[in-house]
């Protein structure tokens, strides 16, 4: 199948699916005789797996390894299960950083006067500071 067939089945545009041939998450596939690169239909469920890892915040990094556990044959669920983990840590420690973003906004905006100048707001000179 052509690129655009294989991005209408997946919801994935043409682009990134070139992307991901470029770096190595899909194999650059063969060439039919036209010239044109031949999708096999077999990739389908691979970009799938692609896709929802990226909606769960896996990088391309962890999801190429992910891919590449589910056809080790000396993988383990529990390494998966050790990645899943991780990848929580990671979001937790975001959400975290995220918090003490919005706090710190909380608090600038508070600095905000409706009757003051843009050049006069306290909330851009506090940016100016250490």
């Amino acid at each position: 199948m052509t690129r655009s067939e294989l991005s209408s089945l997946t919801d994935i545009p043409g682009r990134t699916i070139r992307y991901y041939e470029e770096k190595g998450i899909i194999p650059v596939p063969d060439r039919a005789a036209n010239g044109y690169r031949d999708y096999k239909m077999s990739l389908v469920p691979r970009l799938k797996f692609i896709k929802n890892a990226q909606k769960l915040g896996f990088s391309l990094r962890e999801i190429k390894e992910l891919s590449e556990m589910k056809i080790s044959p000396g993988a383990s669920c529990e390494s998966v299960h050790n990645k899943a983990m991780e990848k929580i840590l990671d979001i937790e420690t975001r959400i975290a950083e995220l918090i003490r973003i919005k706090d710190a906004l909380n608090k600038f905006t508070g600095y905000c006067r409706p009757e003051k100048s843009a050049e006069e707001c306290e909330f851009l000179h506090l940016l100016e500071k250490n």
